[in-house]
């Protein structure tokens, strides 16, 4: 069963069960000597914990250099998520989608299909995560739903733009929605929201959390709005060569400004967020500890 947070129980002046949770959530049962440590420099972490558990308002996700870097990597992460175009096929695949059978699926079938494999692929994405990282999911991701999107719209240029003949490959766009899901549950779908946990105090993630939703409710609207507009007025394929360039942009945002934060405390994510080259609170006395014999 998940333990309570380290910072939660230290707050409640739980150092005991603080130390347990901090094991079980790092994962190193053998490292009883890091935890105590960590834990040694309580006082200067309850200090932290009482400026997190204060009321703060809108103006303090914009506070610090961290607050706002934060802020930015969750944003455009959100943007990316919904402009990559799951917010479309999650719409309009039924009628997207060739007007034919593959093999014995129809194509209300080939969506069930499709979302069952998506399912899947996210409980998949829940073994890698900590296993691989945030960022390197993330990028392996964006790459491969800019890659499936962009072959659909290769596919729908060459039938409506060109007298090139497709239709031996009608299960083309069906198996790039496929591939498309598949890469994005793996990465842009949970860790762009996982990334904000992990960003931000306890008490502004409330109000960074209120941003993210307006920005996903905001952008998945405006995708779903010229969805159609964009078909009678170009062509099919315009719009998924649009969701594989934003997909393509979120891969180069990844690259170069997204942080890692497996395995990395909030002092050392906050740490990174404002480019300090060492941590304000445990991170020198515990890399001492992680060099030491055990």
């Amino acid at each position: 069963m998940m333990p309570e947070s380290p910072y939660w129980l230290l707050s409640k002046g739980k150092t005991t069960e603080a130390s347990l949770s901090l094991a079980w959530l790092r994962g190193y049962p053998r490292r009883e000597a890091k935890t105590l440590l960590e834990l040694e420099h309580k006082d200067q972490m309850m200090r932290t914990i009482e400026d997190m558990n204060t009321n703060r308002s809108f103006r303090d996700l914009f506070e610090t250099p961290g607050n706002r870097k934060g802020l930015l990597i969750v944003e455009v992460l959100a943007l990316v998520q919904r402009m990559s175009g799951i917010s479309a096929l999650m719409a309009y695949t039924s009628t997207t989608l060739p007007q034919r059978n593959i093999g014995i699926l129809t194509v209300n079938d080939c969506v069930l299909v499709m979302g069952g494999i998506w399912v899947l692929s996210v409980f998949i994405a829940t073994f890698l995560v900590d296993k691989l990282g945030r960022k390197p999911l993330l990028l392996t991701s964006s790459i491969g739903c800019a890659l499936a999107m962009f072959i659909a719209g290769l596919w729908f240029y060459l039938d409506a733009k060109t007298g090139y003949d497709v239709s031996d490959w009608y299960w083309t766009p069906f198996a790039c929605f496929v591939i498309y899901g598949i890469f994005f549950c793996i990465g842009l779908g949970p860790i762009a929201s996982t990334v904000q946990g992990e960003y931000f105090p306890i008490n502004i993630k409330g109000l960074a959390s209120g941003v993210t939703s307006l920005v996903l409710a905001g952008t998945s609207f405006v995708m779903n709005k010229i969805y159609h507009g964009i078909h009678e007025s170009y062509g099919m394929y315009l719009n998924y060569w649009i969701f594989s360039g934003a997909s393509l942009v979120g891969a180069v945002f990844v690259f170069f400004v997204v942080i890692e934060t497996k395995g990395k405390s909030f002092q050392e994510i906050q740490d990174k967020l404002n480019r300090n080259a060492k941590s304000k609170y445990i991170q020198a006395p515990v890399d001492e500890v992680e060099s030491a014999p055990i």
